[in-house]
């Protein structure tokens, strides 16, 4: 047995509706098993007996028995965690919904012909490991399993998901693929694996160059596809002994007091934590997802300054991945903070040659409108730093 229990997948949003959907469950699961069986099937998902549109609801909120909930709630708290981290509360509720209604209809419609019925949230979640499959085939999830002894285990999104679906199409083909559990749960994660399709291809989550396809393209980690030499796995899919940039060092606990303020909702407070911290002990850092989820949340609370110090150390941390992080940099120095021979200097060390067309034009725009601000004479105070 292996449950999922916690991944390194990057957490913008807190995960509230994760939280809500298992306390949901549970409390549907203490009571029905105090209703006679009776009483609780006309909210199961019933075959052979015409169209039931609310069951197509209802069923995804009913257990079989305490270890069918345990599982499930499991593996919906794993992959409810990226999901909704890169979603939101809001749209991580319409994903599940939309995810559960569309499956007890399909269900139920390709059963009118046969007997029996189906219940649990297993599709929705089999959906939702679909999802985390395309969004972060890259990052581990952390899980506790049961062989001999119990032991816990870091397992790759793409090794976990890609194992599980196999064993589920192999079953499946056993028994001829007639209507069975894993008959549904590949049912559930067809539909995860196309609303996660259409949710990244139209631009609803941005997962930063960690997807699946740009695992397939081989341009991981890279915001610019064509340009090769910006490959790199995550940090932990590194070699173990693979250096640290020179001069850093990590100290959890700084970076979990920046990480708890902005889970609880304190984005300006999360900045000045981090800009205390730097300047404390400036061989701190944090890790890539962590410092990225920083700058992310910071730019749409519209916080630009206080932005600046964790886009430079990306930067001088990650410099063969900040491409665009040195376009935004730019940007916010011309825009925010009326800085552009400052701007000049970071477009600098951007190569055309290494940019996609509409990355050319972007560096192009920047470069003309900080040279118009610098030619009207605009007193800049140079602060002697190379970024």
């Amino acid at each position: 047995m292996i449950l999922p229990y916690n991944t390194d997948a990057p957490i913008y949003h807190f995960p509230y509706v994760t939280i809500g959907l298992i306390a949901v469950n549970t409390l549907v699961f203490v009571a029905t098993a105090q209703m006679e069986p009776d009483q609780v099937e006309p909210w199961i998902l019933i075959f052979g007996d015409g169209l039931h549109p609310l069951q197509w609801l209802t069923t995804n909120f009913l257990h079989a028995g305490f270890w069918h909930l345990l599982g499930n709630m499991f593996y919906l708290w794993g992959f409810g965690l990226v999901v909704e981290g890169k979603l939101g509360w809001w749209r991580m509720l319409v994903v599940y919904l939309v995810i559960g209604i569309v499956y007890g209809a399909l269900i139920q419609t390709m059963m009118l012909g046969s007997e029996g019925g189906a219940v649990g949230a297993s599709g929705v979640i089999f959906g939702l490991m679909a999802i985390s499959l395309v969004w972060a085939p890259r990052n581990e999830m952390s899980c506790f399993m049961w062989l001999i002894t119990p032991t816990t285990v870091d397992v790759s999104i793409v090794f976990f998901s890609t194992s599980y679906l196999a064993w589920q199409l192999f079953v499946a083909w056993l028994t001829g693929f007639g209507m069975s559990s894993e008959m549904l749960h590949l049912t559930g994660a067809g539909l995860g694996a196309v609303v996660g399709v259409a949710l990244l291809k139209f631009g609803i989550v941005d997962c930063e160059g960690w997807d699946l396809f740009a695992v397939w393209k081989g341009t991981e980690g890279s915001t610019i596809e064509n340009d090769r030499s910006q490959r790199k796995l995550p940090e932990k899919a590194a070699p173990p002994d693979e250096p640290k940039p020179a001069g850093t060092i990590q100290l959890p606990m700084f970076g979990a007091d920046v990480k708890n303020r902005l889970l609880g909702g304190d984005v300006p407070g999360a900045a000045s934590v981090y800009a205390t911290h730097r300047k404390s002990h400036p061989e701190w850092t944090m890790e890539e997802p962590d410092l990225m989820a920083l700058m992310r949340t910071l730019h749409e609370q519209k916080l630009w300054a206080a932005s600046i110090p964790p886009m430079v150390d990306y930067i001088r941390q990650f410099p063969e991945r900040s491409v665009r992080i040195r376009l935004k940099l730019a940007q916010i120095l011309i825009a925010s903070e009326r800085r552009p021979m400052k701007a000049i200097e970071v477009l600098s060390k951007v190569s055309p040659e290494a940019l996609s067309a509409d990355l050319q034009a972007t560096r192009q725009k920047l470069l003309s409108r900080a040279e118009q601000m610098k030619s009207e004479c605009e007193i800049e105070v140079a602060d002697g730093e190379d970024w």
